[in-house]
Parts: C-alpha cells; structure tokens; sequence
C-alpha cells in the first residue's frame, strides 16, 4: 500500500493533527500547503499549484530543499488542492489522507474540498481527510468504516453524489441496517458512538462519515 499525505492551502491546518498522520507517507503540498506541512513539521515531497499564495519563506524552502514541483498557470480549471489529489491518484497511491483548516471564510472552498475527496477517479483508493479538528472518512462499497472511537462522539454520516443504498452501521446509537440516505437529507445527523468499536457501510453510493472535533492530542 502506498501511503501519501496531502496538504492543501487556505487556513492552516490544526497543529494537532500531527500526531495523527500516517508516519511512512509521501507529502504533497498544493500551494500555500507548502507552508502549512512546514508547519506541521513535515518533509515535502512534491509541490503542487500556481503558487499564488504560497509565502516567499515557503519558495525558499522548495529551493533550498530542491523539493520537486508542478507549477500551473493561475488561469486554470481545477483549484490547487484537486491538481494535489490528482498527482497523488497518479503517482499510484493507494490510501490518501488530506489534510487543511477549518475555517468558514471561505464557505465554498470548505464544501469543495469536502465534495473533491468523492471523486470518481478516487474510487479505487482509501480516502481520509482532517478538516480542522474534524475527521472524514470515504466510504464506498466494499469499503467500509471502521475505528476506534470514544463513547459519546459525534458521528454525521451523510449521502453524497446521489442516493446511499444498504447503509449499515454498528456501535452507534441510531443505528441502520441495510437502509438507504438521500443527498440532503439530515438523517445521519449527530449520531453517538456507543461503542469503542464503530462501523459505517454502504452497498451502493457514497458516504461521508464526520466526526467533528475529536483531536486531542
């Protein structure tokens, strides 16, 4: 399996996340992520993006460290962070996991990276994201959720992309069983972890799982 951490730019990501990551990974960093991985002391591997937002200390850094980059015009189709999720899918990484802030500035930055990390050409890889102090998780079919939680967490499970059908889970409070979630609806909303063990799974669609806030290192 081939592991790869992904930053992205915008409001720098929670400091305590680091202890979370992956330790053996390949670091992307798209744009002003460049500063944001140094900030979580990471190595980068790979620097991604127009490079419009980006700190001059961050430039110096990829130069001095002759850490390789794929720069793009600024007049471009697709943000930073999806050229980043792109480079990732195509050095042949099998489990994803990106990493940004929280903040709501910028609300469609924050629902665009949401929606980027259920990407069709991301079907074939484990996807998770630290969002802020929040944790995401992909589920497709044949993937499933699990972890190890802490009774009382929040959980949000929440169609994307169209329907989810045969969805299940386990060590939740509301639990489901083999039902389906519509786009839009809130019915996932505020689940609680009754177990230390918990479980998401779908039979058809998308599912993001969210647990906000539950950083605490």
């Amino acid at each position: 399996m081939t592991t790869c951490i992904v930053v992205l730019g915008g409001d720098r990501p929670d400091q305590r996340v680091r202890s979370y990551l992956p330790i053996e990974a390949t670091v992307i960093a798209a744009d002003s992520g460049v500063d944001h991985a140094l900030h979580l002391g990471l190595g980068i591997d790979l620097a991604v993006g127009d490079f419009d937002s980006v700190s001059l200390a961050g430039l110096a850094h990829l130069q001095h460290e002759h850490v390789s980059t794929e720069r793009y015009s600024v007049d471009k189709d697709a943000s930073d962070g999806e050229l980043a999720l792109g480079a990732a899918c195509d050095s042949g990484a099998t489990d994803i996991t990106v990493v940004c802030g929280g903040g709501v500035d910028r609300l469609d930055h924050l629902l665009v990276t949401a929606m980027m990390l259920t990407a069709p050409y991301l079907a074939g890889v484990a996807v998770t994201a630290w969002i802020g102090s929040a944790h995401v998780a992909v589920v497709r079919a044949g993937t499933p959720a699990h972890w190890s939680a802490t009774r009382g967490e929040i959980v949000t499970v929440l169609a994307v992309n169209g329907a989810a059908n045969g969805v299940s889970t386990n060590g939740l409070q509301w639990h489901l069983e083999d039902e389906d979630l519509q786009p839009g609806s809130s019915r996932g909303l505020s689940n609680i972890a009754t177990s230390q063990r918990c479980s998401v799974s779908v039979r058809d669609g998308v599912l993001l799982v969210i647990r906000p806030d539950i950083v605490t290192a």
